[in-house]
């Protein structure tokens, strides 16, 4: 769920008299559920388009209606952070087993795997060296690595974290019965 709001305000000054303001505001709220259907993804022609077929339903408040696209999905283009535990349950990204600690009073496992955080927009020289003078320098590398923690008795993902970057997710559960909303009939081939 989430919304957009934009507006234009405007005004002409001419001859010293104070101009009518005009002040325009719109509102979009919409609902976007998108499907993964772990199937694989093909053109309207009949062949075959790399990854997963996804389909996005997103209704509109502005036209109160739904609309559905497909497209193709590949795990290089995956840059949100909780896709790469998608990536660590499905078997994409190869995992080891860790150490267990409780999450929450319950009892998990770690799954761990190398992590390469995304590109990060500046990149600040290190410095090496000590004592002084510190001198800029090649960084020592270092080891990088996420974690998915699985619940020990129901088996789902209760937290997903890095070593770099700091992120840190815990997950909580509701029943959701999500579904394709009624009437909609979402297109099978990406266009």
């Amino acid at each position: 769920m989430g919304g957009t709001v934009s507006g234009i305000v405007g005004g002409v000054v001419s001859g010293g008299t104070t101009p009518p303001v005009t002040h325009t505001e719109s509102r979009e709220d919409y609902i976007l559920i998108i499907d993964y259907t772990g199937r694989p993804a093909h053109h309207c022609d009949g062949s075959a388009a790399p990854g997963e077929l996804v389909i996005e339903y997103r209704h509109s408040s502005l036209i109160n209606a739904w609309t559905t696209t497909t497209r193709a999905q590949t795990s290089e283009k995956r840059l949100d952070p909780w896709t790469h535990m998608f990536d660590m349950l499905s078997g994409v990204t190869p995992v080891t087993s860790g150490e267990r600690k409780q999450i929450g009073g319950r009892w998990a496992r770690a799954f761990v795997a190398p992590w390469t955080p995304p590109p990060h927009r500046e990149t600040q020289p290190e410095l090496t060296g000590d004592p002084f003078p510190n001198v800029v320098g090649t960084p020592v590398p270092r080891v990088t690595t996420e974690t998915l923690w699985i619940d020990a008795e129901s088996l789902l993902p209760v937290r997903w974290e890095t070593t770099e970057r700091g992120y840190d997710y815990t997950l909580t559960y509701e029943p959701l019965d999500i579904q394709p909303p009624p009437g909609v009939t979402a297109p099978d081939c990406v266009r």
